[in-house]
């Protein structure tokens, strides 16, 4: 099924595409796949830092962007299309999701 993009979902779509083509070239994500580290730590950080990817889908609430699950796939498909590594289905997708749907409060918290 496809879902038709609105223009804040293109603009966002754009936006990480332009930015994984600059901090993850293909030639350098190739190389880095053989590293120990297996991807590049500084646009990892980079993702981190200026587009806070990890907390996409994290409710403002409790310090994420508020995003859902349609951005969420963009930015996995924005990903994927780049050949971006980088832990981000750990991050934003499985701690991130848990996160969002985990207790209120100190449980959540820990």
């Amino acid at each position: 099924m496809s879902h038709p993009a609105s223009d804040e979902e293109r603009e966002f779509r754009d936006v990480l595409r332009r930015f994984l083509a600059e901090a993850a070239p293909p030639t350098e994500v190739r190389r880095l796949m053989d590293s120990e580290a297996g991807f590049c730590e500084g646009a990892w950080k980079r993702l981190r830092e200026e587009l806070a990817l990890p907390g996409l889908a994290v409710p403002e609430a409790q310090g994420g962007q508020g995003f859902g699950l349609v951005e969420l796939g963009l930015a996995l498909a924005e990903l994927g299309r780049s050949l971006a590594c980088a832990p981000f289905f750990g991050t934003a997708v499985l701690a991130g999701r848990a996160a969002a749907h985990a207790a209120q409060g100190a449980a959540r918290d820990e």
